[in-house]
């Protein structure tokens, strides 16, 4: 199954790595750059819109694959319409009642198209599964890109261990094609981008990529539910813990934010990449243990799933998951206090 989808991965990858410098170029010549500030963690000014390169590597794979016409068409128009809101963000302004507004509607759409096989009230559950987990998804990847790689590996890291959900479960290519082109065009733009980044991939890309990465875990999920002898459960299992180092970043940011009064929409340099860093990681060695910890988290829910556990043994990984990354969440906050404290 992989091995035929290989040059997915592949044309997304190479297609990226020739992209990023275009888009560099284009961000220089309409000023979509990223000047140092007090609420960003760059000390330097950086071309954004490499964005633009990340999706268009995704597209190329996902155009080459043998999905169904109506995924392509949905998922291609999901991806369009997260790079307007992203393009006009970094150009300009964005309210984040409007992202969060065409996040839902996005969602709800793509989950009811994907859900196209499925029976009525089961379709619907999709619909309203995919308004929130769509939204969910891209907001917390749009959060961790806030340093350097940080964004593109947990974004690869998450679809590696969808795409190897997609074997254990025996489910059908759907996922995989849209997982290893994500992968793909990830790697590709890391070429360009390991610590120290020259481009930014911007809302452009958060966004894009953020909604990728949740299609990829709706298709595991959509397609657990048309094979009979497949566990639903364990895909949403591994659909959320896919993401659990983002979500647990996200969560952190929120609750540490509203304590202090701090709306949890604007940038700041409080992040769990930042904490990290101001511990004593490097930005390159943050990448690696925060990306670490995503794939072992999946690892662990991976081989639980290939064991069949029942229900009990599915809650038993979701929350082994959640409370380890809570915990250490909560034990970076309490070991950097002076982030985000009163000045």
């Amino acid at each position: 199954m992989i091995t035929n989808l290989i040059p997915v991965a592949l044309l997304a990858f190479v297609l990226t790595v020739l992209a990023v410098p275009l888009a560099s170029r284009l961000a220089e010549r309409v000023g979509a750059v990223v000047h140092p500030r007090g609420d960003r963690w760059s000390t330097r000014t950086v071309p954004m819109l490499g964005g633009l390169a990340i999706a268009a590597g995704i597209l190329a794979g996902v155009m080459i694959s043998d999905l169904p016409m109506t995924d392509t068409i949905a998922i291609t128009l999901g991806i369009a319409a997260m790079l307007v809101v992203g393009l006009r963000d970094d150009l300009g302004t964005v309210s984040p009642a409007a992202r969060l507004a065409a996040q839902i509607i996005v969602g709800a759409g793509v989950g009811w198209v994907l859900g196209e096989g499925l029976d009525g009230p089961v379709r619907l559950a999709m619909t309203l599964f995919a308004g929130v987990a769509v939204p969910v998804v891209v907001n917390a990847t749009n959060l961790v890109d806030n340093a350097d790689g940080l964004a593109a590996s947990l974004s690869a890291a998450s679809t590696v261990g969808l795409t190897a959900a997609v074997v254990i479960l025996s489910l059908h290519e759907p996922a995989v094609a849209v997982g290893l082109a994500v992968t793909g065009s990830c790697l590709g733009f890391l070429v360009h981008n390991r610590p120290v980044a020259r481009t930014f991939m911007g809302d452009t890309g958060s966004l894009s990529l953020g909604f990728a990465v949740a299609v990829t875990g709706l298709l595991l999920v959509r397609d657990s539910l048309e094979t009979p002898a497949a566990s639903t459960w364990a895909a949403i299992t591994v659909a959320v813990v896919s993401v659990a180092v983002q979500l647990g970043d996200a969560t952190m940011v929120t609750l540490t934010r509203i304590r202090r009064g701090v709306s949890p929409f604007k940038g700041g340099v409080d992040h769990t990449s930042h904490r990290l860093v101001a511990l004593g990681a490097s930005n390159g060695g943050m990448v690696l243990l925060l990306t670490a910890l995503s794939v072992a988290l999946q690892t662990l829910v991976l081989i639980g799933i290939s064991v069949d556990p029942d229900a009990l043994g599915l809650v038993a990984l979701a929350g082994a998951a959640a409370f380890t990354i809570l915990s250490i969440e909560a034990w970076i906050v309490h070991a950097t206090p002076q982030i985000g404290a009163p000045r």
